[in-house]
């Protein structure tokens, strides 16, 4: 088990950096071109939420400009503690259905 978890993570997982958090500003960094990353500060989120996707997860950031930032990325647990932790009250709810 341990050696397909591994196999998996080498083959399927990007190699590069995908976001940073940092105290009061979180970088998203481009996948297709290493060079460009795009800077958000926690008060400029309205509002943010985790989105899982069969061939990727991502975080979706919704700005005060009203345009919406999307991120690839794959430790949920991890980004959704900080987030809370430096964007409190900002986690968009999710709308249960009966």
């Amino acid at each position: 088990m341990v050696i397909m978890v591994s196999l998996f993570s080498l083959l399927m997982l990007p190699d590069c950096k995908l976001y940073e958090i940092h105290q009061d500003y979180i970088v998203l960094y481009n996948r297709h071109d290493k060079s460009e990353c795009f800077i958000i500060y926690y008060e400029d989120i309205v509002s943010w939420h985790y989105e899982w996707n069969p061939s990727f997860d991502q975080l979706v950031i919704s700005l005060v400009d009203g345009s919406v930032e999307k991120q690839e990325v794959y430790a949920k647990y991890r980004i959704e503690k900080w987030l809370n932790s430096l964007a409190p009250g900002k986690q968009a709810k999710k709308n249960h259905r009966k």
